[in-house]
């Protein structure tokens, strides 16, 4: 784990794709352009839109509490509704790393009406060449 977490390298498309292509910088260091940032920064701005161009037909959404599958138009309201009640401060992605099936990224959210922020976690996997965001989860962050 201490290995993985010092070596990770992701690899990004050029021009809009995802996983697959130019190495992204290890953690700690600047990170690349393309699907991971645009992630990062759709949260960032409380981007519904760009996090379901992103997304799987059918996403797995948990707010607080044991996660659903939504199609796109039901995430889109669930969404919504989360970015309304935390409006985004900033999205900064912690850590993220490929696994057997896929990648899983985990990041802090920091919205206004809070000190400590959210912790989110991802999770995308590839289908028809194309890494798409199957899993949302929002808890309570960790107290430093």
């Amino acid at each position: 784990m201490w290995i993985e977490k010092q070596l990770i390298v992701a690899f990004l498309v050029v021009g809009g794709g995802w996983l697959a292509g130019q190495p992204v910088a290890v953690l700690g260091q600047e990170r690349g352009t393309g699907a991971i940032q645009a992630i990062e920064e759709a949260f960032s701005r409380g981007d519904v839109e760009t996090l379901l161009h992103r997304a799987a037909p059918q996403v797995e959404i948990a707010v607080f509490e044991p996660s659903r599958l939504y199609s796109r138009g039901q995430a889109r309201y669930v969404l919504r509704t989360f970015f309304r009640a935390y409006p985004p401060r900033r999205f900064v992605l912690r850590d993220y790393f490929e696994t057997h099936s896929g990648w899983f990224a985990e990041g802090d959210f920091w919205h206004v009406r809070g000190e400590e922020p959210l912790r989110i976690y991802l999770r995308l996997r590839q289908r028809a060449g194309r890494w798409e965001l199957r899993e949302i989860l929002v808890e309570e962050g960790e107290h430093r």
